[in-house]
């Protein structure tokens, strides 16, 4: 019992950094060099190694759905284990626990938070009740990213991530 406590509260932790190095106001200004480095104005397109890697390095730590995959390594060093019989095997299946329960406690942070959560497939979105009728308190909308004439990577509001063209 006290195991699953932890793993819990473990993902609530690699959640909470995710959400402070990918979108807080303290870690923006760090963001904002980064990019200013990564893509500076006026340059070619990457072209050798090491301008590949800042920009795929770029892609790994701008997306909080990304980025958590990190931040559950990190933390699953204190996490209990699974006793699989390899170090290396438990350590990255607590990692991808850890992983998707941050994702999930991510959700239901932006549903108390902002009513919402989008993501390029759908959005849902919590009504007040005295506004709508009790039938449509949840709704799901269809929604597309607008097209742009390069590819980019975005990662939305729910951490997920997807190139777009």
């Amino acid at each position: 019992m006290i195991d699953v406590l932890v793993v819990l509260l473990l993902s609530i932790v690699v959640e909470a950094v995710t959400e402070i190095l990918t979108s807080s106001e303290l870690t923006n200004p760090l963001r904002k060099k980064w990019k200013e480095w990564t893509y500076p104005l006026d340059a070619p397109p990457p072209d050798t190694f090491f301008q590949n890697f800042k920009v795929y390095f770029d892609k790994l730590i701008s997306c909080g759905y990304c980025t958590s995959v990190w931040v559950a390594g990190f933390f699953g060093i204190w996490a209990p284990k699974f006793n699989l019989g390899n170090l290396v095997v438990d350590w990255l299946a607590i990692i991808f626990v850890l992983h998707r329960f941050s994702t999930l406690f991510h959700v239901i942070y932006e549903l108390v938070r902002k009513g919402r959560v989008k993501t390029f497939d759908f959005e849902i979105q919590l009504t007040n009740r005295s506004e709508n009728s009790e039938e449509n308190n949840g709704s799901i909308r269809e929604s597309t990213p607008e097209k742009s004439e390069q590819t980019e990577h975005r990662c939305d509001e729910a951490g997920r991530s997807s190139d777009i063209v």
